[in-house]
């Protein structure tokens, strides 16, 4: 379908619900949007693991589906870290994410733990998130819908 207004059903991680008969019936929806986490795409250094992808992109192709990908590097939850371990170890990364906070009122005093967040703004970090896009573009492009990126506001205090 050339321009014009283009449908996808966001199923964030839960990736089992691509196969929903409502989905996959409801002719609406061009395909999916499916959340995939840098640790998930990268597990080691330059070694990239796309078999989720490729697997949710094959289901959806045998159903006349499309899938469009959302690389996830943050967090809402203090307990979910979605960049690569390596980042943390090496110092040249800087720890590869810091911690985020949710403060209300002002009150930094009492600001509670949030999720994490890629140091997207750090230019060591930045590369190696660079060399992830550049894999995912090199392996899908003309295959999947696009690619995007989760809501980039974050809080430090």
């Amino acid at each position: 379908m050339a321009g014009g207004v283009h449908h996808y059903a966001f199923f964030n991680r839960d990736r089992e619900r691509i196969r929903e008969a409502a989905f996959l019936q409801t002719r609406a929806f061009e395909g999916a949007q499916l959340k995939y986490t840098w640790r998930e795409l990268e597990r080691e250094k330059d070694v990239y693991d796309f078999s989720l992808i490729r697997h949710d992109l094959a289901f959806l192709s045998s159903k006349g589906k499309k899938l469009f990908i959302q690389v996830q590097d943050s967090s809402f939850d203090p307990a979910l870290v979605h960049v690569p371990r390596y980042l943390f170890d090496d110092p040249r990364y800087h720890g590869g994410a810091d911690q985020q906070y949710n403060i209300t009122r002002d009150d930094e005093e009492h600001a509670v733990p949030e999720g994490w967040v890629a140091r997207r703004w750090d230019p060591a970090v930045q590369e190696r998130f660079h060399k992830l896009l550049l894999a995912l573009g090199k392996e899908y492009d003309g295959k999947i819908e696009g690619i995007n990126l989760p809501e980039t506001a974050v809080s430090f205090g």
